[in-house]
């Protein structure tokens, strides 16, 4: 299966991951929280097992 983009698309996928990052770089707790939602830490800060916790 393939699945291919316009520029359109492509831009405005960039544009909605640049307008997260920031969000989520406000602050450390903002940081940590999206950390934990995408199973890169665990609720406590430290790495998931899959991350070599």
């Amino acid at each position: 299966m393939s699945y291919t983009q316009s520029d359109q698309e492509i831009q405005t996928m960039v544009k909605n991951m640049k307008e997260w990052g920031k969000k989520i770089a406000t602050t450390p707790e903002n940081a940590q929280k999206a950390l934990y939602e995408m199973g890169i830490v665990t609720k406590s800060g430290k790495l998931s097992k899959n991350y070599g916790g």
